[in-house]
């Protein structure tokens, strides 16, 4: 099965910050991936001013195994909200 991670951060920051979120996405995916057997992982996260009520993370994981794919997912939304 092939591993992957895909990610998008959307933004209307600086391009410096951009970088940078994207940096710590694909580290939160990596930790993801070493911790739980996971088949594929999405992240979304809007940067930026953004209204009350709209998401702002998006964390979307598969796995042969419910638990593990709950796990992942709550552990990514967990660690993108501590940054």
């Amino acid at each position: 099965m092939r591993r992957w991670c895909g990610l998008l951060a959307l933004a209307t920051a600086p391009p410096h910050t951009l970088a940078q979120a994207v940096k710590e996405l694909l580290a939160v995916c990596a930790r993801m991936r070493a911790r739980w057997a996971l088949c594929k992982v999405a992240v979304v996260h809007r940067l930026g001013v953004v209204p009350v009520g709209q998401a702002s993370v998006i964390v979307a994981v598969s796995s042969a195994h419910r638990a593990e794919a709950l796990a992942a997912t709550a552990y990514g939304i967990d660690e993108l909200k501590a940054r």
